[in-house]
């Protein structure tokens, strides 16, 4: 995170070699839809880019980017539920 967060791409492309898989999957088993899942998993990627450079070793990274990935699935969860609601308006 500390390569990425001087703007190392090398660094980038490392973690998502080595974490990709694992943030697909997680998402997989919370959608069960392989497309919501790619995308949450390209958003999570997208926003530890973006975050980089506020991200503190005070654990472990791992601990780290499941929480961030949680906190995706949970908030498009959240969305996908809004979106399935009834538009009062139109009552």
């Amino acid at each position: 995170m500390a390569r990425m967060a001087s703007g190392d791409v090398k660094a980038f492309e490392e973690l998502m070699s080595a974490y990709g898989a694992a943030a697909q999957r997680y998402a997989f088993r919370v959608f069960r839809d392989r497309q919501i899942s790619e995308d949450v998993s390209q958003e999570l990627f997208l926003k530890l880019y973006r975050n980089a450079s506020r991200y503190e070793p005070a654990g472990k990274f791992t601990t780290y980017f499941y929480k961030v990935l949680n906190n995706l699935c949970l908030d498009t969860l959240r969305r996908m539920n809004r979106k399935s609601l009834p538009d009062f308006q139109s009552f």
